[in-house]
């Protein structure tokens, strides 16, 4: 060989002179590679949520007024804002802690599965009862997560509509009404979150009685295998030892699920949004219109607001020049006409036409 090696006896002087110097340096770098890792995990996190909400916010301009018609403005507001807000908190701390501790489950589970296979395996038959309230408490979580943003969503529209007319309340004395319907949002969001509160408060306890579960049953299996001569006592507290560790990062992933979950939620309903094409679109073989347009045409138009006709086989036409009055009591349709010439709506049947180009 090379002849190289390393004397423990001769280095043993220099460990004694300097071990509190080797103890903070292993600190200090420990500490280092966490900060690095955080920020850098954190920083690709807020730039993914920087991306998500301009996708989201793009996607939401391009929906027709249909679209807006059926939608409320608070739960749009809260979509881009509170949504936005979990999955940032989900994949900024809750995902870069839970593939820590995973990496560290399953490292400190082989250690276990080569020093102590038995009494590993042991500990194994209680491991799919410990997955059931993690799976069981995850989707209660997620479910109430999506309720309590659906329900906050109902509460900002509640805020937004009273204070974008609050001159109309005012004027008609509508200020208790307006408190009376705030108070009821408010309470069924707060019946909403106290479910998820509840779920929150029994999971760990149900998880700490499952470790003490798996403990005791390893702990009797290894009792009567010492009593066998099959184990020394010396390898059943090396496991334990070991099962401790292993129990911390399982914990620690039940725990996340108060955080994951609500974010995963969230994403849910950021994504209904991104994923929703607009039902207003271009034809793959559209041409673009004239800039000096010298005819308006409404050629057999008919249009509907959810069911209830406006518009029905409506014809004339427009010159360059022309003035065209249009006269009729407030429902009648003028806005709708407006609407159609901006292409704000599409119709159920007809067409409006620029110098015969179907808009």
């Amino acid at each position: 060989g090379l002849g190289l090696g390393v004397s423990v006896d001769a280095a043993a002087p220099w460990l004694r002179t300097n071990l509190i110097w080797v103890f903070a340096g292993v600190v200090a770098v420990k500490t280092a590679c966490q900060a690095i890792r955080f920020f850098f995990m954190g920083s690709v996190a807020q730039k993914v949520i920087v991306q998500l909400r301009v996708r989201l916010f793009s996607r939401l301009i391009d929906q027709p007024s249909t679209f807006f018609d059926r939608s409320a403005a608070g739960d749009l507001i809260a979509r881009l804002g509170y949504d936005g807000a979990l999955v940032e908190r989900a994949a900024t701390y809750a995902l870069p802690v839970m593939v820590g501790d995973l990496l560290r489950l399953l490292a400190l589970s082989a250690v276990c599965l080569v020093q102590y296979t038995s009494l590993f395996f042991v500990t194994l038959v209680v491991a799919p009862v410990a997955a059931i309230p993690i799976v069981v408490f995850g989707k209660m979580l997620r479910r109430y997560g999506k309720s309590s943003q659906e329900e906050l969503g109902r509460l900002t529209n509640r805020i937004t509509e009273t204070l974008g007319g609050i001159d109309v309340v005012k004027a008609y004395g509508g200020e208790e009404q307006e408190r009376r319907r705030f108070r009821e949002a408010n309470e069924s969001y707060l019946q909403v979150m106290l479910r998820s509160v509840f779920v929150r408060a029994v999971q760990p306890p149900i998880m700490e009685l499952i470790g003490v579960g798996a403990l005791l049953a390893t702990l009797g299996y290894a009792l009567q295998q010492i009593e066998q001569g099959s184990l020394r006592p010396g390898e059943v507290i090396g496991f334990l030892l070991a099962l401790v560790l292993l129990y911390e990062p399982a914990k620690a992933i039940g725990r996340l699920n108060g955080s994951l979950m609500p974010g995963l939620a969230a994403a849910d309903r950021v994504f209904e949004i991104i994923d929703r094409a607009p039902e207003i679109s271009d034809a793959p073989d559209a041409t673009p219109l004239s800039t000096r347009c010298t005819e308006l045409s409404f050629d057999k138009l008919s249009f509907a607001y959810a069911e209830r006709p406006v518009l029905k086989d409506l014809s004339f036409t427009v010159k360059i020049g022309e003035k065209l009055g249009v006269m009729g009591r407030s429902g009648a349709g003028k806005s709708t006409i407006a609407a159609r010439i901006c292409r704000l709506y599409d119709p159920q049947s007809g067409a409006v036409r620029f110098d015969g180009q179907d808009l």
